[in-house]
């Protein structure tokens, strides 16, 4: 059973994740209002304080967050993804009207 305190909207969209003046590929597997979980190769830790940047009708949408949960071993042991998830930290109206019209 699931415990969430908000809707979660499953796909795969890309996001480029930068921490410490690097930048790294990952796709986004599923979004709320207030959150995010990513998968990446890259091996984030848990309270790490990451931004984040997508595209939301063509245009770049930044996201700041702090990851909460680190699981290295999502579904899959052999994988090389890493699955994260952030709590984003004043997520702006354009990411607020996407995650709207997504689940609606």
């Amino acid at each position: 059973m699931d415990n969430r305190n908000e809707k979660r909207v499953y796909g795969l969209k890309k996001v480029i994740i930068k921490s410490e003046k690097k930048r790294y590929s990952a796709i986004i597997t599923n979004v709320s209002y207030n959150g995010i979980s990513v998968k990446s190769e890259y091996p984030f830790s848990s309270s790490d304080f990451i931004d984040m940047e997508i595209e939301i009708d063509r245009k770049p949408v930044s996201l700041q967050g702090s990851i909460i949960w680190v699981d290295e071993y999502p579904s899959h042991p052999e994988s090389p993804l890493k699955e994260i998830g952030v709590a984003l930290n004043d997520p702006p109206d354009d990411y607020l009207s996407y995650i709207k019209g997504i689940s609606e």
